[in-house]
């Protein structure tokens, strides 16, 4: 059994379960065992929480340092706590490969793909009569022929509002 296999034991708390929420719809979806820690770090002004097994708290601080990533210190999570954060469930996964499969086909079709980087939204524009003008200067700028995927980076939300 390898170091990352081991499950942390609490002195008080034993295995400590904790429920795991999705992180897409926030649903709890199954259990995870092991003494959890929490950290908290902003991700374009949203606040966003981390957690980690005991046995990795020193290997994510330093990860996050290695990126660059301002991040508060780690704090134990108790039992009682509502859940943690923690993947994804079977049904978001599955809308999420539905939603990516809807932007392919739209690119297929001459939509372009685009992400935002002030609020990191994410989605498709498809080709229509209002936007297919945008969505064939997105493509000619990145080089890329009608019917491949093609995509657009805003710097703001009133770039992408309404679209």
């Amino acid at each position: 059994m390898s170091r990352d296999d081991r499950i942390s034991v609490s002195k008080d708390g034993g295995v400590e379960p904790h429920i795991t929420l999705c992180e897409v719809c926030g649903e709890g979806y199954g259990v995870t065992v092991g003494v959890m820690y929490a950290a908290t770090y902003f991700d374009n002004g949203r606040e966003r929480r981390v957690y980690v097994d005991r046995s990795r708290v020193r290997e994510a601080t330093r990860e996050a340092e290695r990126k660059g990533i301002e991040m508060s210190a780690f704090k134990h999570v108790p039992v009682d706590e509502k859940g943690v954060t923690l993947g994804i469930c079977e049904a978001c996964d599955g809308k999420q490969q539905a939603d990516y499969d809807e932007a392919i086909a739209a690119c297929m079709k001459g939509g372009v793909l685009f992400r935002c980087s002030e609020c990191d939204a994410r989605g498709f524009i498809p080709y229509k009569e209002s936007t297919a003008s945008f969505c064939d200067e997105v493509r000619k700028g990145n080089g890329v022929e009608f019917g491949k995927p093609s995509g657009v980076e805003f710097d703001s939300c009133a770039q992408h509002d309404g679209e």
